[in-house]
């Protein structure tokens, strides 16, 4: 969101375990820790994450044994959905 900072960045992947992986299945990819942090601060830093209003909103979710599945519209109204799994309080993967 417009306002981030690099302080945000770093309250956001320590929520993420150290092998933590991002699976996009879109793009093809899968992603690390260390390969999303470095992206996400070169964007924030470059001026990107200027909107002002939520691009997501929550429309159900599914929780299970160490995991929850989210259903989100985007503002667009493009439908995604992405599991989350946990090890203790952490994220796992995406």
């Amino acid at each position: 969101m417009k306002g981030s900072t690099t302080k945000d960045a770093d309250t956001l992947f320590a929520q993420y375990t150290d092998d933590f992986i991002y699976v996009h299945e879109v793009y093809g990819g899968t992603y690390s820790r260390e390969g999303l942090f470095k992206n996400t601060i070169k964007y924030l830093t470059e001026g990107g994450y200027q909107m002002t209003t939520p691009r997501y909103q929550v429309i159900q979710t599914m929780t299970g044994l160490n995991a929850i599945s989210v259903l989100r519209k985007q503002d667009d109204g493009e439908i995604h959905l992405s599991v989350f799994e946990f090890r203790g309080s952490k994220v796992i993967p995406i």
